[in-house]
């Protein structure tokens, strides 16, 4: 790959060299700038969720429209989401691409992108999200960029982590930070580093997040667009959609929300969450911001 062929600590002539922008097969470019049933306007959204799925999530995206992003629970904020995918493995698969194409024209919240939606291109994703955000929703107050099978208190983050952590923050980001030096760079398994990439290095050299929930700015998410053609393409999309690319732009602040107060790994607090009604009608049911 060209791609790997780059060096990292170098920004690149041209976009070859960075994380190209694909062509976009599905796109609404209307969903950030068209009012909703009891919406007296549109104004700037609020919170703008960025989920990283799989195509065939086909009930993790419902459950998520009908919950964390149901505009109707949370009003006067104003609430959006998007959900990135990229295409089917092969030609053959038209089933698959025919109900992503159907789900698309209910729901117009669907994004697809010009790349195989595999693991290894969820770097492609995530700049294809920033692209996105920058074109058609760049008066966003707040991205929420979340996996499908990640819970959010949206009551909790709006009334509670809104009026103290994002009001008046800017070029800031909201994560589960692990700081620079301090994760080690694996050479073997799953998050294989190829020996070219960051030789003599023994952990990453930036500060990053974990990609399962990050909160980002909206006024930052054009600077890491811009920067993304710049930057050489890495496929771990963690480190370089929230640590390479920040490290770039420059004069980003990283706040850690951390595991222990704001996150649980708990998959049955969140079910229990999600299926309880009062979990959408008070503030207080949910302990986490977050769960997976």
């Amino acid at each position: 790959m060209i791609a790997q062929a780059c060096d990292l600590f170098h920004l690149c002539s041209d976009e070859v060299c960075g994380a190209v922008t694909h062509r976009l097969i599905l796109n609404n470019p209307l969903l950030c700038s068209t009012a909703r049933a009891g919406e007296e306007s549109v104004g700037p959204i609020d919170v703008l969720f960025l989920v990283h799925t799989s195509l065939l999530h086909f009930e993790d995206r419902n459950l998520l429209r009908s919950t964390i992003a149901n505009q109707s629970y949370f009003h006067p904020f104003k609430v959006r989401i998007l959900f990135l995918l990229g295409l089917p493995t092969n030609d053959a698969n038209s089933t698959v691409q025919s109900l992503i194409e159907l789900e698309h024209k209910k729901y117009g919240d669907t994004l697809q992108g010009d790349f195989i939606d595999t693991y290894n291109n969820l770097t492609h994703k995530g700049v294809m999200g920033y692209r996105w955000i920058t074109q058609y929703c760049p008066h966003v107050r707040l991205v929420a960029k979340i996996d499908d099978d990640v819970f959010v208190d949206t009551f909790k983050l709006l009334h509670r982590f809104w009026p103290v952590l994002f009001v008046a923050k800017s070029r800031a980001i909201f994560c589960n930070v692990w700081h620079n030096n301090t994760m080690t760079i694996l050479r073997e398994g799953k998050w294989k580093v190829n020996e070219e990439n960051l030789q003599h290095f023994k952990y990453f050299p930036w500060n990053y997040c974990s990609g399962m929930a990050v909160f980002i700015t909206g006024d930052l998410i054009p600077f890491l667009y811009r920067a993304a053609f710049r930057t050489p393409f890495f496929w771990i999309d963690d480190v370089y959609l929230f640590g390479m690319l920040p490290d770039v732009v420059g004069n980003v602040t990283y706040y850690d929300i951390g595991f222990s107060k704001n996150m649980s790994l708990n998959n049955e607090e969140a079910l229990k969450c999600m299926k309880t009604q009062e979990c959408f009608s008070t503030l207080n049911d949910c302990d986490q911001v977050c769960v997976v």
